[in-house]
């Protein structure tokens, strides 16, 4: 969900919580202040979020491998 107003887009996946806001370098998991390597941006009413940092706020690990570029776990 993303609120326009305050442009904080909120994600939840089973027990896990992310929070982030456009133009910060700072992602919210489960209210724990997590640093970001770039900063979220908004683009026609998409927030963007590094996929390592939205992964990783949901439980999953992200892993970049030479040969299947990126994988979840």
């Amino acid at each position: 969900m993303i609120y326009p107003n305050s442009q904080i887009g909120e994600i939840q996946l089973n027990h896990r919580h992310l929070i982030v806001k456009n133009g910060t370098r700072v992602a919210y998991e489960n209210m724990k202040k997590t640093p970001m390597p770039l900063p979220i941006f908004l683009e026609n009413g998409k927030l963007y979020i590094p996929i390592s940092v939205l992964a990783n706020g949901l439980g999953f690990q992200v892993a970049w491998t030479k040969q299947q570029q990126i994988r979840f776990y």
